[in-house]
């Protein structure tokens, strides 16, 4: 394991992910995912693909599994960044979950690559490995911004821009 470099990223991101955790029961500095306003699986699925959005983890390498599948899963991933995390939660929940368990049980390494922090995260529990997900700051910082923002705000923030497209498009139309 490498030293650990106290930067304002890292120490926002510990901040979020560890002491203010959204996922329900585990925190009790930070706001859960229903009292920010993501309730109900609507809005939880709205959440993964914004979240998907934002970094460079592709589908076949985003996988929530059984427990007993989570080392299976791994032999079969492509790629640099993964996530392969059993569902103990929703998808995000659990995959929130595991990032907060291996900070607090200091199971991660941060590695710079070409100038990217990229973070090593491991989440185990009795022994066996419940998740492990490679994965740049860069888009865990922008998955704070994006779960502490109102999926109400969002929401009203894509009708709207849907709105404006429609009416410069019908400008352009006549």
């Amino acid at each position: 394991m490498n030293k650990i470099n106290y930067t304002d990223n890292f120490k926002k991101i510990i901040t979020f992910y560890l002491f203010e955790c959204p996922v329900e029961d585990v925190s009790k500095r930070g706001k859960t995912f229903k009292q920010i306003g993501w309730k109900g699986s609507s809005r939880l699925r709205m959440l993964e693909r914004l979240l998907k959005n934002c970094t460079s983890i592709n589908e076949e390498n985003w996988i929530i599994c059984d427990k007993s599948e989570v080392e299976n899963k791994l032999n079969n991933v492509n790629g640099l960044y993964y996530i392969v995390c059993s569902k103990s939660k929703s998808g995000i929940k659990s995959i929130i979950y595991a990032i907060r368990n291996s900070f607090a049980h200091g199971s991660f390494e941060v590695k710079n690559i070409d100038g990217y922090n990229i973070y090593y995260l491991e989440n185990h529990h009795k022994g066996h490995l419940c998740a492990k997900i490679v994965i740049e700051e860069d888009s865990l910082l922008e998955w704070i911004r994006i779960i502490k923002t109102n999926p109400e705000y969002l929401t009203k923030k894509a009708k709207y821009k849907k709105e404006k497209e429609k009416r410069i498009k019908n400008k352009q139309t006549k």
